[in-house]
């Protein structure tokens, strides 16, 4: 079986998930010294107050190497083949720990097979692309069946970032005084 694994970001509601084989691996936010699984977080409650958090602002963790490395390890124990679809290399060190999880699973399981694909992008511009896999292997597709319909989904999606406000990117170091 094909099983496809990625996390929280892809922001995913449950209800599009059911009955696929998708696992969501949480991220965490941190603010104000209190770790929240992104995963369970109560987003309007999260936001209602965004811009009282611009002297604080709250920062996010990925998931553990361990963490990652026991979702890799279930799948290999089942004998499911995993496509793992992560936030882009460039927003987060997920997809690098994904990458290196998956490996030291296969070091152990020397029948594990997987791919791994930074989606290049966050939100649910990220889901679509588990979103297109999961439906290419309840069609049967094979895992490179499956990882070329998350590409595909990739390439005939974009991600657009309008800020309301630059505040936050310039206090989070995103960009200049400028």
């Amino acid at each position: 079986m094909i099983k496809i694994i990625t996390d929280s970001v892809a922001s995913i509601p449950s209800d599009m998930l059911a009955g696929k084989p998708v696992e969501v691996v949480t991220l965490y936010v941190n603010r104000d010294g209190v770790e929240y699984a992104d995963a369970a977080m109560d987003l309007d409650e999260f936001y209602a107050d965004i811009y009282d958090m611009i002297d604080s602002i709250p920062t996010s963790s990925q998931p553990s190497q361990h963490t990652l490395e026991e979702v890799f390890e279930r799948a290999a124990s089942s004998g499911d083949e995993v496509l793992g679809i992560f936030i882009s290399s460039h927003l987060s060190g997920t997809f690098d720990g994904a990458l290196r999880a998956a490996r030291a699973v296969k070091a152990r399981n020397i029948d594990f097979t997987y791919r791994i694909v930074d989606s290049t992008s966050c939100g649910f511009d990220e889901g679509w692309a588990v979103l297109a896999a999961a439906d290419a292997a309840a069609a049967g597709g094979d895992l490179d069946a499956c990882t070329a319909s998350a590409l595909s989904s990739m390439q005939a999606s974009r991600f657009l970032f309008t800020p309301d406000t630059l505040p936050f990117l310039q206090k989070g170091g995103r960009i200049g005084g400028a």
